[in-house]
C-alpha cells in the first residue's frame, strides 16, 4: 500500500510539474507565482512523506528479516557446535552446514528484496490501471457532435480561485 500511495505522489508530483512548467505564461501574466510555488511545495511535503513512510517500512522490512537471518544462523551454528562436540557431526559436516547457511542467507535476503521490489511494481501498476480506467465522455443517442464551422467561443465575466486560496486568480475576464 505504501509503494501505491508513493507512485501516485510521484504521478501527482509530475502532472503539478508539467502544470506549472506548461502555463508559466499564464502564471506569469496574472501575477500567481508564489501560489503556483506554495502548491507544487505542498505536493513534494506530501511526495516526501510518502517517500520517507516508504522508506521506514523498508528498514523495518530489512530489519525483520536481518533478525530472522541473524536467529537462523545463531541456531544452526549453536546446534553444529554441539553435534560436533558430541562427536554426531565431523568438520566435513560442519563446513557443509556453514556453507548451507551461508546459501540460505543468501537466498532470504534475495527474496525479501524481490519481494520489496514486487510490492512497489504492483503499487506502480494499480496506478497505471486506474489512470486508464477512466469514462470517456461519448455521444449518447439522440446528441450531436458539435459543429466547429463558423464557431467561436466566447468567455464573459470568468472568475475562478484555486481551491486552496482566498485570493481569486481571474476576476471578471
Amino acid at each position: 500500500r505504501t509503494s501505491q500511495i508513493v507512485s501516485q505522489r510521484h504521478a501527482d508530483l509530475s502532472g503539478n510539474l508539467v502544470d506549472a512548467l506548461g502555463n508559466t505564461p499564464i502564471v506569469h501574466a496574472f501575477g500567481a507565482e508564489e501560489h503556483e510555488y506554495a502548491h507544487y511545495r505542498r505536493f513534494m511535503d506530501v511526495t516526501i512523506e510518502a517517500e520517507r513512510r516508504e522508506r521506514m517500512a523498508g528498514v523495518l522490512s530489512k530489519f525483520h528479516q536481518g533478525m530472522s537471518v541473524a536467529l537462523l544462523g545463531i541456531s544452526l551454528t549453536v546446534t553444529s557446535v554441539f553435534l560436533f562436540t558430541k562427536g554426531a557431526l565431523t568438520i566435513g559436516g560442519f563446513v557443509i552446514v556453514a556453507a548451507t547457511l551461508s546459501t540460505i542467507t543468501g537466498i532470504i535476503w534475495s527474496l525479501g528484496d524481490t519481494l520489496i521490489r514486487a510490492i512497489r511494481s504492483h503499487g506502480e501498476f494499480k496506478n497505471a490501471l486506474n489512470s486508464l480506467n477512466t469514462d470517456i465522455p461519448s455521444i449518447k443517442d439522440g446528441e450531436q457532435d458539435l459543429s466547429l464551422e463558423q464557431s467561436s467561443i466566447t468567455f464573459e465575466h470568468v472568475s475562478f480561485t484555486y481551491p486552496s486560496s482566498v485570493e481569486k486568480t481571474l476576476e471578471d475576464f
